[in-house]
This record gives C-alpha cells, structure tokens and sequence, in this order.
C-alpha cells in the first residue's frame, strides 16, 4: 500500500516539475518586471535619490537597505502608492532637520506590517524601537524622534486633505 501510494506520489510530482516542459502549463507565467528598473522607478519618481545622496555623509548610512526596503513595501503594498506618503513624511522630517538615517528608514517603515524581526535583522535595533514607540504611542515613553515623526505625517494627512 505504501509503496503504491509512494509510486504515485512521485508520478504526479513528476508531471508537475515537467509540465512547463510538456505544454501543461495551465497559467501563463506573468511578464518579469526587472526589479532594477523597478527600483530606479521608484529612486527617481520619488525624490529618494536626493534623501539618499544627503544620507551618504552617515557612516551609519547604507544604500542597499533601502533598496531592500522598498522590495519589501512593495511586494508588502502591492503598489508604491501608499508608499509615497511615508516618503513624502521623510522629505519633511530632513526640511525639519531631523537627519538621523535610523529615524529615514523607521519613517519609511511607519506603516509596515513586517515583522519585527526581520527589522532588526536587516535595519537595526534602533529602527525596531522607533516603530513600536509610535505603535504603542505611549506619550511619556516616546522619544523626540518618534514624535516627530507622528507629527510629519500629521502634516503629510492635513496637506493632503487640504486639497481636496
């Protein structure tokens, strides 16, 4: 019986790893969007170059994790829709003179669901802290950064909704 059942068990996953092969393909593979120029996209639409390139003095600072982090928002989002609002908040956090790199990147993961670990792994314990200050939004135990951080979307939201 086992044996039977392990016959079988190895036949379908044979078909299944040959299928594109043999024309069995019963979707059709999406078009491959080259996450480069995805990146390069989102750099230059959204004024992140200019962030990126005032950040370089920071030894703390590294251009790859923003990358990353905006492959992770955008398979997160979907889209870089909603993601313009935290970029949008971090040009008003560096006009206000809030230039820390951790305080760039908590900002552009305000919204983010990821987990934290994966936060901590990739952007620090720094960033990780920002993040659940303004989840819990305990206002003695919040520190400037994450404070004014709150308070540059407050200014993203009321900008928006004023023109309209």
């Amino acid at each position: 019986m086992n044996i039977l059942f392990l016959k079988k068990y190895l036949f379908i996953l044979g078909l299944t790893t040959l299928a594109p092969f043999i024309g069995l393909s019963s979707k059709p593979s999406p078009q491959k969007v080259e996450p480069t120029m995805v990146l390069e996209e989102v750099h230059s639409e959204n004024e992140l170059v200019t962030l990126e390139n005032k950040f370089q003095q920071s030894p703390d600072f590294e251009p790859s994790k923003v990358d990353q982090l905006i492959k992770l928002r955008m398979i997160e989002e979907g889209s870089i829709a909603p993601f313009k609002r935290n970029i949008e908040a971090s040009l008003l956090l560096w006009d206000a003179g809030l230039r820390d790199p951790n305080v760039f990147m908590a900002a552009l993961l305000k919204d983010s669901q990821i987990d934290q670990t994966v936060i901590v792994h990739l952007y620090g314990p720094e960033v990780s802290s920002l993040l659940n200050q303004m989840q819990s939004q305990a206002e003695p135990q919040m520190s400037d950064s994450a404070k004014k951080i709150l308070m540059a979307f407050e200014e993203v939201d009321q900008h928006k909704g004023s023109h309209f």
